[in-house]
């Protein structure tokens, strides 16, 4: 009867997984190697966590020359929502706000704002997007500010400061 009662309680315990397993050995060699395996792992991870920050610096990083590509590539989002304005209403917007729509057509459900801070010699007010209808709405200024001289090709030059964007030069750039 012992011996039933003791194999049953061996099988339980094999079955349910409560059992004492021995330890493994462990001799220096082996802790020595899983250390250095650690610390290997470790330093790999602090590489890794540095080139993160480099590239989040570098993607935050928001330089005069980022502020101002931006701003031209604005100005070119407006140019082009007025060219469809003007195409629908035959004439061009007396105002621009938040968006631009006729008739019930949306072109732009946002109209973006100047980056900031101002660069350069550009003050807070010239640092928006000033839009004024000319000519009893037939064309328009554009105004904007960039705070570097950039050159486009071996002809236009964009020069630090106020820029004019109108319909007539719409397709230089």
């Amino acid at each position: 009867m012992r011996k039933i009662l003791f194999t049953f309680l061996i099988l339980s315990f094999v079955s349910t997984g409560c059992f004492l397993k021995k330890s493994p050995v462990v001799n220096d060699a082996s802790k020595k190697q899983e250390d250095k395996q650690v610390e290997k792992n470790q330093k790999a991870g602090q590489e890794i966590s540095e080139v993160k920050e480099k590239n989040n610096n570098y993607y935050n990083d928001d330089t005069v020359a980022k502020r101002d590509m931006r701003r031209v590539g604005w100005v070119q989002t407006i140019r082009t929502g007025l060219e469809l304005y003007y195409n629908d209403a035959g004439r061009y917007p007396d105002m621009i706000s938040n968006s631009l729509s006729y008739n019930g057509v949306t072109y732009m459900p946002n109209v973006p704002k100047a980056p900031e801070p101002p660069d350069g010699n550009c003050s807070e007010e010239e640092n928006q997007f000033i839009y004024k209808p000319t000519n009893n709405n037939s064309s328009y200024i554009l105004s904007y500010c960039l705070g570097e001289e950039y050159e486009i090709s071996d002809e236009k030059i964009l020069k630090a400061g106020v820029q004019t964007a109108v319909p007539e030069n719409f397709r230089k750039y």
